[in-house]
């Protein structure tokens, strides 16, 4: 996790903020080759600065950004593939 956080700067606006970098790496290569890398970093509104409403904006943040991993991945795969 690159950063797990509540951005409350703006009372009337408070975000969470999330950012995690995925790598993954090949396993039966010499040396464990990368074959993919990205930082992600997204923040959803939080209906305001209760823990319940982070947490809650915090999942939502991290769902989007496993559903784009699940989309870049796809195309790695799809790449590898027609090699």
């Amino acid at each position: 996790m690159d950063a797990l956080y509540g951005d409350l700067r703006d009372p009337r606006a408070p975000q969470a903020v999330l950012a995690i970098t995925f790598r993954l790496l090949d396993a039966t290569s010499a040396g464990r080759a990368l074959r993919f890398e990205k930082r992600y970093s997204t923040s959803e509104a939080a209906g305001d600065s209760s823990a319940e409403s982070l947490v809650a904006a915090w999942n939502r943040a991290l769902a989007r950004t496993l559903a784009e991993l699940t989309e870049d991945l796809r195309g790695s795969v799809a790449a590898v593939e027609k090699r």
